[in-house]
C-alpha cells in the first residue's frame, strides 16, 4: 500500500530510472527493516508489491524511505494476503546466530522465522530469492541449520547455493561478513549454475543482487 507523502525521501526507482531485469518486474520485501534490499532491487528497475517487518520505528522509516508502509508480523500473514512476485529478498533475524548476540540459534523464537520463508516460497512460487544473515549461520548446529534450510529450499522448488560475502570487498569502510542464500525455482540444483560476482563486477553500474543465476544446458 502507497500513501503519498510530501515529505518522504523520494525512493530509489525515481531517482535511479532503470530497465528490469529480463524476465523480472517485481519482488517482496521480507523482515525488511529500513529498507537495504529495497533500495537495491529498486534501482535495478524492480518494483515492491509488499513488505514486512515486526518493529514499528523500522516500519516508520521504511515509509519515510519508500512511501510504502510495511506489513507487520509475518507470522500472522497469510501468503494468500501477499501479491504474486518475481523476486522474494528478506534478511531474516540475525540476533540467534550473531556472535553479539545470544547465540540459541533455533532455541530462540527468531531463529526459526527462516522456515517463515520457506512458507511463503511454497505458495507463491516466485522465480528468484536472496537470503541474508550473519556469517554465523552457515555454522550454527554444527551447520545442521543451513544444511536442513538448503534441503526444505530444494524441497519447495529451488536450486540454491550459498557463500559468505564481505562488505570490505565491495567499497565499504568496514568489515561486514554475512551469508548470502540465492535460489532460482525449476530445475534441480544440478542443472542450474550460479555464478558469484565477482568484486570487479561489484563495481560496476546497476549490480546489487550478490549473484546472478541461469540454467545450464
Amino acid at each position: 500500500m502507497y500513501i503519498p507523502r510530501q515529505d518522504r525521501v523520494s525512493p530509489p526507482e525515481a531517482r535511479l530510472p532503470r530497465a528490469a531485469p529480463a524476465g523480472l518486474s517485481t519482488f517482496i520485501d521480507l523482515f525488511c527493516g529500513i529498507g537495504g534490499f529495497h533500495y537495491a532491487a529498486a534501482s535495478l528497475g524492480l518494483r515492491c508489491v509488499f513488505a514486512s517487518d515486526i518493529d514499528e520505528a523500522a516500519r516508520r522509516q521504511y515509509h519515510r524511505n519508500f512511501g510504502m508502509v510495511p506489513e507487520g508480523d509475518i507470522t500472522r500473514i497469510d501468503a494468500g494476503q501477499i501479491p504474486d512476485h518475481d523476486m522474494l529478498f528478506a534478511g531474516f533475524p540475525c540476533q540467534p546466530f550473531s556472535i553479539i548476540g545470544n547465540r540459541a540459534g533455533t532455541d530462540d523464537r527468531r531463529g526459526v522465522l527462516v522456515y517463515e520463508i520457506i512458507r511463503i516460497l511454497r505458495a507463491k512460487q516466485p522465480a528468484a530469492f536472496v537470503l541474508e544473515n550473519v556469517k554465523q549461520f552457515a555454522s550454527a548446529g554444527r551447520g545442521r541449520v543451513m544444511a536442513e534450510v538448503l534441503q526444505k529450499l530444494e524441497d519447495a522448488g529451488y536450486a540454491t547455493n550459498w557463500t559468505v560475502l564481505n562488505a570490505l570487498d565491495y567499497g565499504l569502510p568496514q568489515r561486514r561478513e554475512r551469508v548470502i542464500i540465492v535460489g532460482v525455482r525449476g530445475e534441480p540444483a544440478r542443472h542450474t549454475t550460479i555464478s558469484w560476482l565477482t568484486e570487479k563486477d561489484a563495481s560496476r553500474p546497476g549490480k546489487c543482487c550478490a549473484c546472478k543465476a541461469s540454467p545450464s544446458a
